[in-house]
């Protein structure tokens, strides 16, 4: 049921599926899980179920369904990087897609 599509010519990523417990968004896309952690410049993310979020270790936040969480540092020069996005229950249809910073 996961449709996962990457273009590793490119910086751009995206995912739609089901969440396992503190699933781990953006550095699942490492392709070595020993190099340096992965950030993003623009992400969109939606969940069709209620959950919880960390966002670059912060504590939980409250998410409500179908609504969209969107950050881009071009449009928002006051966003910071996002190098962290955990969905922290498991069993949320969720979709994301993003754009990899240099």
């Amino acid at each position: 049921m996961s449709n996962l599509s990457s273009n590793y010519k490119s910086e751009y990523f995206g995912k739609e599926g089901i969440s396992t417990s503190n699933l781990e968004i953006i550095q699942s896309w490492k392709l070595n899980q020993n190099g340096k952690n992965l950030v993003v410049n623009k992400f969109n993310f939606i969940a069709k179920q209620d959950c919880t979020i960390i966002i670059n270790d912060s504590d939980p936040i409250p998410f409500k369904a179908n609504k969209e969480f969107i950050m881009d540092i071009g449009m928002n020069p006051i966003h910071r990087v996002i190098s962290e996005f955990k969905i922290v229950e498991e069993n949320i249809n969720y979709w994301y897609m993003g754009i990899f910073k240099d």
